[in-house]
């Protein structure tokens, strides 16, 4: 037994790996031992700590260790390492062993390995470690107390608690016959507890061989156990091998008898780990292999020749399928298999790690179903122009579309698309186009409305006997009537449109006159187009109503216009100037004597307006007013005025065009103007009858300026006034 140091050794492995069946596979991918205070020791030892099966699983050692010997264990499960001479074991030489240790199984549905690998003889489990120590006819009493004197690596020692079926495992391993554990009823017949360990006082089972464990609680008694045989069987041992299952429990005095060997104490069971102030210690390591399993699969339902869609998940990185449960070539690989499948086919899936295709595989199911052919029931050929809808249906419920678009002028072949999912076949269908008879008649013109019309010919020019819907003709209003053969395949309906033109109401534009105005001929096409003549003939002194009758053929209708002759009234006018002379508005007002009162005025021949003044009047010139009576008829009266203003300016630069200044509206009198500049020194007096001022002083050219004037004229009343005012000189 290893006794305590100051700083144990340090363990650590890595190597969580799928076990590939049937495999020689290394338990660890890294390996390595640390220790400060030392760089060897007595043995190492690896072991199947769960999941071990006799007869199946193997450690080997596998390389050139000449520094090492080896040795197999299948009883307990163990691979122990010593050195080859000598006693001492160097690290470096277990770590070069360690990584190439391999497990083998027999078993292709292997099942998951923990492997422990431990410096010194107890067995490793879950961070607890697990000896048998050897003591012919030992009882369970003194087994606590030398078990509780023990210690490994500064542990402390406890007969073994067995919680569950891994320490149930390893601890049936261990034991070569009968070894006590640390359970006992002795406290109270028929409840067994725990009286060491961490779970001393755990109360695991309650009652006989009927009895049962608490909720959650592990126990694992031999049938028939424990039976108190004797009325003194208080503690728990695991049973001899040839007694029971390996592992499981019986219960025997404290006392054992030897002339009983299957049942005499041959040793018992310690276990470390987990009493309070044990050390953290890592003087082992696990690794573990795991069973590479599918997980889950999803069967695939497909038509014949579409992709099947299987799919399975697994705990592995990868997933393979076949076509066989065993051997055959790999098909395919991951999670998704779509292979395109005519029939009804099983596969196969295994999960791989690192490409292992050994292992149980799992079938999937892949479902085909036939593909049918749409039945359809046949389409007789079809006259031209005919209008059909091809069955979007077949027979037997298959639903789907035509291409392409039925086609009523030629023979044409189509062909059915299924719709989706429906496992059926691309069929064909072919209706053949017959020319079709369209009977012929002569078209009808138009007529007007209440015209009289023949009844519409039940035969047609081609020889084709039917009859007409509507039956009647109608010559109130435009129809259509249809015309039905009465047999005969492929013969058309036909149509024909009689119409009823309305008739029209001429309309003119004539205008009324004024007594003895010439009235002209009046006209023979009204607005609309519609010819035709009036009568009586146009009379010019009276107001007459005079009727227009059109031309044949026209659907217009008689209509008749008076024509209104109007009494002249006669019209007088004045024109006055309502501003004052020079005013830069000058404006003129017309009054009337005369008519309705209703007059419009015009200055000048412009246009017609209905106000009576007139504004911004030109000076100087002869102005022409005229006025007629709006409403009625009158003369025209007419007038004239002349307004007096005086040049704004003058350009004497000898062009003969506006050469000269002066006020012509007064050349008809002598009126005098005096002409001054700016400063008010006269420069010229002219008189109005004279040519003006040519822009000169003495001689001397005047600037270009402003120059003012005085005028001294008599008004229209001969009254003497005076005017002064301003002008431009440019040059």
């Amino acid at each position: 037994m290893l006794v305590s140091q100051s700083l144990p050794p340090m363990v650590t492995a890595e190597g969580n790996q799928a076990y590939c069946p049937l495999t020689q596979q290394n338990i660890v991918t890294a390996f390595d031992i640390t220790d400060p205070d030392s760089n060897s020791t007595e043995a190492f030892f690896v072991q199947v700590s769960t999941g071990f099966v006799l007869g199946e699983d193997q450690l080997i050692l596998t390389g050139n260790h000449p520094n090492i010997t080896w040795s197999w264990d299948p009883m307990q499960a163990k691979l122990s390492l010593t050195p080859a001479s000598g006693t001492t074991l160097y690290y470096v030489d277990i770590i070069d062993a360690v990584l190439d240790v391999i497990f083998y199984s027999s078993n292709i549905n292997v099942g998951p390995k923990t492997f422990s690998l431990t410096i010194g003889e107890a067995n490793f489990l879950n961070d607890h470690y697990y000896e048998f120590v050897p003591s012919q006819g030992i009882t369970w009493t003194a087994a606590k107390i030398v078990a509780e004197s023990m210690e490994y690596y500064g542990m402390q020692g406890y007969l073994a608690t067995i919680t569950d079926a891994d320490e149930a495992q390893i601890c049936g391993e261990l034991s070569p016959g009968t070894g006590w554990i640390g359970g006992s009823d002795q406290d109270a017949e028929g409840i067994w507890k725990w009286m060491t360990g961490p779970e001393s006082g755990t109360v695991f089972w309650s009652g006989g061989p009927n009895g049962s464990a608490p909720a959650g609680i592990y126990s694992n008694w031999n049938p028939g156990e424990p039976n108190n045989s004797g009325n003194n069987e208080d503690y728990a041992h695991i049973t001899d091998p040839s007694v029971g299952p390996a592992g499981s429990w019986n219960d025997l005095p404290n006392t054992t008898n030897p002339q009983s060997p299957q049942y005499y104490a041959t040793g018992f069971l310690v276990e470390y780990g987990g009493m309070l102030g044990d050390p953290d210690l890592s003087i082992s390591a696990t690794t573990n292999f795991f069973k590479a399993e599918i997980l889950s699969t999803t069967a695939s339902t497909s038509c014949e020749d579409e992709i099947a869609n299987l799919q399975a998940t697994a705990n592995t990185t990868n997933i393979l399928w076949f076509e066989n449960q065993f051997g055959g070539a790999v098909l395919a690989s991951g999670n998704i298999f779509n292979p395109v499948l005519t029939a009804d086919t099983t596969f196969w899936v295994l999960a791989s790690s690192n490409g292992c295709e050994a292992g149980i595989r799992v079938p999937v199911n892949a479902t085909v179903i036939a593909n049918e052919t749409p039945v359809f029931e046949p389409i007789e050929p079809q006259c031209y122009g005919a209008s059909i809808l091809l069955p979007t249906t077949d027979i037997n419920g298959i639903i789907g579309s035509w291409t392409p678009a039925f086609d009523s002028n030629t023979s044409t072949t189509y062909t059915f698309t299924p719709d989706d999912g429906q496992c059926a076949n691309i069929a064909q269908m072919s209706i053949g186009i017959v020319s079709s008879i369209i009977p012929v008649f002569d078209p009808i013109a138009a007529i007007c409305t209440g015209e009289s019309l023949s009844p519409l010919p039940n035969t047609s020019i081609n020889g084709i006997e039917g009859s007409w819907n509507p039956p009647n003709i109608d010559n109130t209003q435009t129809t259509t009537y249809t015309f039905s053969p009465n047999i005969g395949e492929c013969i058309q309906t036909e149509t024909l449109t009689i119409t009823v033109l309305q008739e029209t109401i001429p309309s003119f534009e004539i205008s009324d006159i004024c007594i003895g105005e010439n009235i002209g001929p009046l006209p023979t096409v009204s607005n609309e187009g519609i010819s035709g003549s009036w009568s009586p003939a146009p009379n010019n002194l009276i107001t007459t109503t005079y009727t227009f009758t059109p031309d044949d053929g026209q659907c217009a209708a008689l209509t008749t216009t008076t024509v209104e002759v109007n009494t002249i009234n006669f019209l007088e006018i004045a024109v006055a100037n309502i501003s004052q002379p020079f005013d830069s508005n000058q404006m003129i007002a017309v009054n009337v004597n005369g008519g309705s009162g209703n007059y419009e005025y015009q200055l000048d021949e412009g246009n017609w307006q209905s106000n009576s003044i007139f504004q911004n009047i030109v000076g100087c010139e002869q102005h022409i007013v005229k006025v007629r009576d709006f409403e009625g008829c009158s003369n025209t009266a007419e007038a004239s005025i002349n307004i007096i203003d005086y040049p704004k300016f003058f350009t004497p630069n000898g062009d003969g065009y506006n050469d000269f200044w002066n006020i012509p509206c007064l050349e008809n009198q002598t009126a005098i103007v005096s002409i001054f500049n700016r400063q008010g020194k006269l420069l010229r007096t002219i008189k109005t009858t004279n040519p003006g001022w040519n822009g000169t002083y003495k001689g001397s050219m005047m600037p270009a300026n402003d120059y003012w004037f005085l005028v001294t004229y008599l008004d229209e009343n001969g009254i003497e006034k005076q005017f002064r005012s301003h002008f431009s000189l440019r040059r």
